[in-house]
């Protein structure tokens, strides 16, 4: 049986406001216009089993409601392959409860739900809980679920619950995403067989050693994208990532002022060197590496020769003024110089302008570049990154600059003494937005016009709902008409954006 999707998201949507919109009172009165409206005729004689796919889209609590419709309608719900449970829509509607109160009922909730599923087969059981006073119960909804097959697994608890997850999900062969949310302590046995796993997910988590990272990524074979957020462990050194199938991976340790919890709870003790791991990389198929947060201990990039993009996001911290970080950030560099296209933000750019400035790793196959700029001591580095994209082809940013600069105050754009490569040979596009028509803005795009030789396309997108705006769309037209160019065939197109609603 084929589905309408877009049918099905109408539906979703109609069903979630009349859950979340209407009062008790109201909803009662709901089951008698339902008969006499031909919308919801049409819906109620639909096949249960496409009604129950339906009801999957909707948070597990608003799906069960749905039951007080009609007396057709009463079980429906035990059809959905979907469980999605979040106590916060208990914590909500039983506000004059006390919290022991709450979540009994979100508890047994979930165990009734569990026992009234028509269906042999779990497709998603997601469970989101801010409080948890037992944690057998978690380990009883995850057995539950891995006996009924289910193919994605989506778990956060409460910061600090240190709840070991039962041996048996490690033998899952039938699930396909994985995602660990805090409250975790992963204890991997010697026998692991997650031959299905894609998927993985991991925030907050905490590894008893080395070795169950190690077990965990052998045991996934097909393991396609990994993500890693704030990991870590007291017996932890390095993060070893050896995945052959590997084709996406996001890690990310941000700095203290972004961790929402205590950092020790996940072995990391030392708020000085808030990623003390070396992260070691063995992903030869690997296609997308992303990376954010401060400098970690080192970088082993080995075998990344199918990367294509890359997105960097170093942020500065200046108590890590040590030259072991700058060895850091040349190995992760020159792990990644292979790439096509790589995204900095501008904290990335200020810290490798810090610590490495014009020793730069040249990327030889970089054909896009795509650029975070804020304040001007994150231009500095520009004329060096262009120099080091000799085949570069396409230039973007995402804004020249986020401050206002009085005329002759801003320091950080200095035209390169030396004409860049690919400015001469090989880039053809530049896109520019946030654009705010500034007078350095206007110099940059000046530079760029006068001499990228072979330039096709400058793309503008003009930011006329800025609190600091300088020149209007049509000033701003003006005077790029004014500016020489050094490519005959270039065209400039300025967009102006609209409004966003509610600005």
């Amino acid at each position: 049986m084929q589905v309408d999707f877009s049918q099905s998201l109408t539906l979703v949507c109609l069903f979630r406001e009349v859950m979340q919109s209407t009062s008790r009172r109201k909803r009662q009165k709901l089951s008698e216009e339902v008969k006499l409206n031909e919308a919801e005729d049409r819906i109620s004689n639909l096949p249960k089993n496409l009604i129950g796919h339906i009801l999957s889209f909707l948070p597990t609590k608003y799906a069960v409601r749905t039951g007080i419709l009609s007396t057709k309608w009463k079980w429906m719900w035990t059809s959905i392959s979907n469980l999605d449970f979040d106590d916060q829509l208990f914590l909500h509607s039983s506000a004059n409860r006390n919290s022991d109160y709450r979540e009994m009922s979100f508890l047994k909730f979930v165990y009734r739900v569990l026992l009234l599923l028509e269906g042999s087969n779990i497709n998603k059981f997601r469970i989101t809980c801010s409080q948890v006073s037992d944690v057998s119960y978690v380990n009883s909804w995850v057995t539950a679920a891995l006996l009924r097959n289910v193919r994605e697994l989506d778990l956060c608890l409460p910061l600090g619950s240190s709840v070991l997850i039962p041996t048996n999900l490690f033998s899952c062969d039938k699930l396909e995403v994985l995602k660990l949310g805090s409250g975790f302590v992963l204890n991997i046995p010697s026998l692991v067989d997650l031959k299905s796993l894609k998927t993985l997910h991991l925030s907050l988590v905490e590894f008893m050693d080395e070795e169950s990272i190690k077990r965990l990524l052998s045991s996934c074979p097909v393991l396609e994208v990994f993500a890693l957020f704030q990991c870590g462990g007291k017996n932890v050194s390095v993060i070893n990532i050896s995945a052959p199938a590997l084709k996406r991976l996001i890690v990310e340790y941000p700095a203290p002022k972004c961790w929402e919890t205590s950092l020790d709870e996940i072995g990391i003790t030392d708020t000085q060197d808030v990623c003390p791991y070396e992260i070691q990389l063995n992903t030869p198929n690997l296609l997308y590496f992303a990376y954010m947060g401060l400098v970690a201990e080192g970088f082993a990039m080995n075998n990344l020769s199918s990367l294509v993009e890359a997105s960097i996001d170093f942020e500065l911290c200046y108590d890590q003024v040590e030259d072991r970080y700058d060895t850091a950030m040349t190995e992760l560099l020159h792990g990644i110089s292979n790439v096509q296209t790589l995204h900095l933000s501008g904290d990335c750019i200020e810290t490798l302008q810090f610590y490495i400035g014009p020793r730069l790793q040249v990327f030889r196959c970089l054909t896009t570049l795509e650029l975070s700029v804020k304040i001007p001591a994150q231009w500095e580095l520009l004329p060096n990154l262009l120099e080091c994209s000799p085949n570069l082809r396409t230039l973007g940013f995402k804004g020249l600059m986020e401050e206002y600069y009085e005329p002759g105050k801003f320091q950080g754009w200095y035209p390169p003494k030396r004409v860049p490569t690919c400015l001469l040979v090989t880039l053809e596009k530049i896109k520019i937005g946030r654009f705010r028509g500034q007078e350095t803005e206007l110099e940059v795009v000046d530079y760029f016009l006068t001499y990228a030789k072979v330039l096709k396309i400058m793309d503008i997108w003009f930011d006329r709902y800025q609190r600091r705006q300088i020149l209007s769309e049509y000033e701003v037209l003006r005077k790029l008409l004014e500016i020489p160019r050094g490519s005959t065939s270039c065209k400039v197109r300025v967009t102006c954006q609209a409004k966003k609603k509610g600005g």
